[in-house]
């Protein structure tokens, strides 16, 4: 029965060693993919797609549009952002999904 318990503790603490890998930024953990509120901050009505791919790295895809183009954007915990630019290159509309 003892040899039993102490296998379940092994497998149970074995188990939540690769958990350690699956960290959020509201752990602690600053990595300069994680799309943050402060990043967030350059991404307002009428940024240039400069600003914003200065401040949130480069896009995982573009898609090219006659009214404009969008830029998606996603972070090592799979947080990600569309952003919407005009024919002009400023930010339209975005949207965050954390």
């Amino acid at each position: 029965m003892r040899l039993f318990l102490i296998m379940i503790t092994a497998v149970a603490v074995a188990s939540t060693i690769p958990m350690a890998g699956c960290a959020t930024p509201s752990a602690g953990i600053d990595h300069p993919s994680v799309i943050s509120k402060q990043k967030l901050g350059a991404v307002k009505s009428g940024a240039s797609q400069e600003d914003v791919v200065l401040a949130l790295g480069e896009p995982e895809s573009r898609l090219v549009a006659d009214d404009g183009e969008t830029l998606f954007f996603k972070d090592v915990n799979l947080d990600s952002v569309w952003v919407q630019f005009g024919k002009d290159g400023k930010v339209t509309s975005w949207k965050w999904s954390e």
